[in-house]
């Protein structure tokens, strides 16, 4: 039998980002090129200016709706597939201001996998359908992606 629980949902939290942030991050981009040019570090220059145009265009960004799956074999993030033989547990999140399923990966590269839960999801079937296959263990997000949430990505 194919069980499984789906839903549609963004593939990440967007937040707007007001004239502030953008402000923010120019004036900051600015004093970085300044000072590159100062120090005669013009390679260092270009490269910040080339890295904040690529950072402003990835925050007017916004998620595209993709499908979510978590099924007896795996779980399913869009067109990517994560089998519980690379999973080795998994929290729900419901505290956080974006409720999440975090799955510990046994991947060196990509230790955290995020799923996002929106309110049409029961939490609890998630759970009791996952503890079929992983254990459930408290897990915290890296400090760089809450370090990224705070600065609105």
């Amino acid at each position: 039998m194919d069980e499984k629980i789906s839903w549609f949902g963004p593939e990440f939290f967007h937040w707007e980002k007001g004239v502030e942030w953008y402000s923010a991050v120019g004036i900051i981009a600015f004093a970085l090129v300044v000072v590159s040019v100062i120090f005669g570090n013009y390679i260092f220059a270009i490269l910040i200016v080339v890295a904040v145009v690529a950072l402003v265009l990835f925050s007017l960004r916004g998620p595209r709706i993709v499908n979510v799956e978590i099924n007896n074999r795996g779980v399913v993030l869009d067109k990517y597939f994560y089998s519980y033989k690379n999973l080795t547990s998994f929290y729900l999140d419901e505290e956080s201001l974006h409720p999440k399923i975090l799955f510990k990966s046994s991947r060196f590269l990509m230790p955290y996998i995020h799923l996002p839960i929106t309110e049409d999801v029961d939490a609890g079937q998630i759970r009791n359908f996952l503890l079929q296959y992983l254990e459930e263990e408290e897990l915290h997000e890296p400090f760089f992606q809450k370090l990224l949430e705070m600065l609105g990505f």
